[in-house]
């Protein structure tokens, strides 16, 4: 399924992500990897549990809604500033 996909690495503003570009309906069309790999629905967020963006194996994503993704990277950023934890503990 991915081997037919010319794949490259893209900066967002804090991370990178697995893309590939395809013609669908004449436009060209931005796919990200990981929503790929987890047949991710529009209005959902493909989250990597691991925080690694390029880690994409299927037991590493999850599809959350965007406020419960949001909530995740809130809380991690909360830990991380008082405690100094990493996303493995």
């Amino acid at each position: 399924m991915l081997s037919k996909y010319a794949w490259r690495a893209v900066r967002s503003k804090v991370c990178w992500y697995a893309v590939t570009t395809v013609e669908i309906g004449g436009r060209r069309k931005t796919i990200k990897m990981n929503r790929l790999i987890a047949n991710t629905q529009s209005g959902l967020q493909c989250h990597h549990k691991n925080g690694n963006s390029l880690d994409n194996r299927r037991i590493n994503l999850e599809n959350l809604y965007r406020l419960e993704h949001d909530m995740l990277h809130i809380m991690y950023r909360h830990a991380k500033m008082n405690h100094g934890l990493d996303k493995t503990g």
